[in-house]
């Protein structure tokens, strides 16, 4: 079987578990063009002599299936794939890294770690309409402790999520694919994208509440932060490792 491979995020180490199973079988790889990391995709795809297409947010709907590319596999990709793309294969998949159903969307990480889960995971699903409502595939379990930030959590997630990956991409292969609904569940949760305000912390909020906030934001760009006397005071987390 013959994939076409929508790739994004800091995830190389998982597009190269992919092409050791798959090699000449990737037949594209494909990348958003607001995907900061493209141009290691582009270095990717060609020092592997694989097609390397970019598109924007409309007209991936432009793509051209062949008849042998069967497996449509994303992993990061930043833009919604369309119906009128993935219904053309046999297999659609997408990777998300939480445990679906909760968490969805493409800002989820901070939301995890700020309301204190215990644990995340990745799960493989169908691409469907919704936005990662897809059939479940399989997941992964990730246990987190109260000393994680959002970069450890991340941290954590890839070093699972290549071998995790290649898995699905094996059982793929094997014509071994079982999924199940996805639970309809009252805590799902679609995480906005993060903005600078959103790293400021509420004073009146409980020590416990506070924390986990300062420990949900981007420890180097976007730290949290409160206001005192019109000046904005930045606060960073220091572990003590004794």
């Amino acid at each position: 079987m013959n994939i076409i491979y929508f790739a994004g995020g800091n995830k190389i180490n998982v597009l190269l578990s992919v092409y050791e199973i798959l090699g000449i079988n990737i037949t594209r790889i494909c990348v958003s063009s607001i995907e900061p990391n493209l141009e290691k995709y582009k270095k990717f795809a060609l020092d592997k002599k694989i097609p390397f297409a970019i598109y924007k947010k409309n007209n991936i709907k432009e793509l051209f299936i062949k008849d042998d590319e069967e497996i449509l596999l994303s992993v990061g990709y930043r833009f919604i794939i369309p119906a009128v793309v993935f219904e053309k294969f046999k297999y659609a998949v997408n990777i998300h890294p939480t445990l679906l159903p909760k968490y969805k969307g493409a800002y989820s990480g901070y939301a995890i770690i700020e309301n204190g889960e215990e644990e995340t995971g990745v799960t493989a699903h169908l691409i469907d309409e919704g936005i990662d409502t897809g059939d479940v595939i399989q997941q992964i379990n990730i246990p987190l402790t109260k000393f994680d930030t959002t970069k450890v959590m991340s941290e954590k997630v890839s070093k699972v999520e290549h071998i995790f990956v290649a898995d699905i991409v094996k059982n793929i292969l094997k014509g071994d694919l079982k999924t199940k609904k996805q639970l309809s569940n009252s805590d799902i949760i679609y995480s906005k994208k993060r903005r600078l305000e959103d790293s400021r912390i509420d004073e009146t909020k409980p020590l416990i509440d506070l924390y986990n906030k300062i420990r949900s934001c981007d420890q180097e760009r976007f730290p949290a932060y409160f206001e005192l006397d019109g000046k904005k005071v930045k606060i960073k987390l220091e572990f003590d490792n004794e």
